[in-house]
């Protein structure tokens, strides 16, 4: 849960809204030593002037950051580049991960992908990569399988969600029994110079759940 606020030179403070621009930052479960990066939009009065941007942690305001804006007049101190440290241990391609009951292997990566879907549409400066991968429960409760539980990783910390159709082949929308597992595909849209570096999936969605699988052979 967060909150985005745009504050112009006057005090007077905006929300942010879904969709009201192109490339709006992801609702992603955040790990420590990850970093997400997006747009949001801000419908303002046309004489208002943007002077900082707030963004709360967990849906409060006082568990946040404010930064200053091109123009502001409001003093912000400079806020260093965060440095990116990869998760610690990670497993190799192939290689299966257990945690919570359930299982993760990543078993393919495309970089670019080869097979697109359906509603992939190419745009300068990115590229697809596909992800092929396998959940499984061991003994966990019963999980629907999803592709947008599923997220990448590249090498410096950034997270990219996962869409439908954006490969073929995806992941199924599936109850996954004890005993059972299931096996697809993931698609991303990363930037061209970005390497990938771990697959993430949640299971049920919830991020008390995150499986991690390493990309590396």
């Amino acid at each position: 849960m967060f909150v985005r606020l745009l504050v112009d030179s006057e005090g007077f403070a905006y929300g942010a809204d879904s969709n009201l621009v192109e490339g709006s930052i992801e609702l992603l479960d955040v790990l420590p030593g990850e970093r997400v990066r997006g747009w949001a939009g801000f419908i303002v009065p046309e004489e208002a002037a943007p002077a900082y941007l707030k963004y709360a942690f967990r849906g409060s305001s006082e568990n946040g950051l404010q930064v200053g804006l091109a123009g502001s007049e409001i003093d912000q101190e400079q806020t260093p580049e965060p440095t990116y440290t990869p998760a610690p241990a990670l497993s190799k391609l192939g290689d299966v991960v257990e945690n919570y009951g359930y299982t993760l292997s990543a078993v393919a990566v495309e970089d670019p992908a080869t097979n697109p879907g359906t509603s992939y549409e190419s745009e300068d400066g990115k590229k697809l990569v596909a992800v092929e991968f396998i959940v499984g429960n061991l003994a966990g409760e019963v999980f629907s399988s999803n592709v947008l539980y599923a997220t990448l990783v590249d090498t410096r910390g950034f997270m990219y969600g996962a869409d439908s159709n954006l490969v073929e082949g995806s992941i199924e929308l599936l109850d996954v029994l004890p005993g059972e597992r299931v096996r697809g595909w993931a698609g991303f849209i990363i930037p061209e110079e970005a390497a990938p570096a771990y697959l993430k999936y949640a299971i049920s969605g919830s991020g008390a759940e995150t499986m991690i699988a390493g990309l590396e052979p």
